[in-house]
Formats: C-alpha cells, sequence, structure tokens
C-alpha cells in the first residue's frame, strides 16, 4: 500500500481512507458513553405488547441476523429478580432491561419470514441487545392447522437489515 494515496494502484478497487486519530475526548470511553445514552433514550420509547428485534449470537432460521421479540413491560432497571438468566450469565442489578416472549421463526427461506409466538415463557432482555428502531410490524397473520403463523413485512426487514450487524458488542 502507497502512504501517498493519490498515487496508489489500488485506489480504484479500495477507494480512498482517511486515518481518525482518536482523541481522550473522542475515545472509545466517549463513544461508549454516547452508546449508553442512546440506549436510554431509545428504552424510553418502549412499549409493553409491541415488536422489537434483538441482535442474534448466531444466525435465525432463514439466515437472519436478528431474532423477534414481543415486550410485555416497558423498560425499566433489573432487579434483583430478574439479574439470573439462564446459563449462569446474570445481568447487573440497575441495567435497562424488558420483560418480553421470543418468537420462533418457522421457515428456512429468505423469501419467508414467517414466526410463531412462544407464549409463557417471558424472559428479560437487556435495552441494549435489542437493535433500535421501533414500529415493526407484521405483514399478516396465517391461521391454519398449527395455529397462528406471523409473516414480518419487508419494510420492517429492510429496517432491521440497514443496522450494522458486523459491529456490535455482546
Amino acid at each position: 500500500m502507497s502512504e501517498e494515496y493519490s498515487s496508489c494502484p489500488y485506489m480504484t478497487t479500495v477507494g480512498k481512507f482517511q486515518q481518525q486519530t482518536i482523541h481522550e475526548a473522542t475515545g472509545v470511553t466517549r463513544q461508549r458513553q454516547v452508546q449508553l445514552a442512546t440506549v436510554q433514550i431509545f428504552g424510553r420509547g418502549i412499549e409493553a405488547g409491541r415488536l422489537y428485534a434483538a441482535y442474534a449470537s448466531y444466525d435465525e432460521r432463514g439466515a437472519r441476523k436478528y431474532w423477534l421479540l414481543k415486550t410485555k413491560s416497558k423498560a425499566h432497571p433489573a432487579k434483583p429478580a430478574e439479574c439470573k438468566v439462564a446459563g449462569g450469565k446474570t445481568i447487573r442489578k440497575g441495567t435497562l432491561v424488558v420483560t418480553a416472549e421470543w418468537y420462533v421463526s418457522t421457515s428456512d427461506s429468505q423469501d419467508r419470514k414467517s414466526y410463531k409466538l412462544l407464549e409463557g415463557e417471558n424472559v428479560t432482555v437487556p435495552v441494549a441487545s435489542l437493535v433500535q428502531e421501533h414500529g415493526l410490524e407484521w405483514a399478516r397473520e396465517m391461521r391454519g392447522g398449527t395455529g397462528c403463523e406471523l409473516i414480518l413485512s419487508a419494510a420492517s426487514h429492510i429496517a432491521l437489515m440497514q443496522h450494522n450487524y458486523s459491529n456490535v458488542s455482546k
């Protein structure tokens, strides 16, 4: 790579770049503080009975990088009883969380984003693990012999996929 980027033979392939010096005022600590403030603002808008998505630690069926959930509460600071979660991990007391029920994907196809609600299995989810997107909607509801199946709207899927899933700290 040439330090004189205007004469770099690979400029047409990789484009120009500019080094950004990270000073104390705009460093990682400052960026993390901004992220936490954003979580607080996003959390204030969360309502019970709404559809939200969480960043997935592995791809959902259909190669989707998010999991869907239905909120059962508004966002609130975690209480001691909510701090213990499955897998031996804990949520720090006071962390902004929401009580929810997961949807399970019923399709492996990228073209069909269908889900069923896992009713009665309440979980506590940190607001910081949610994709910051309000107003997600179902396109339609299908009733059949296996119960109710919900189809995620294309607009909601697009809104979720516009987020950077490769840069999420877990």
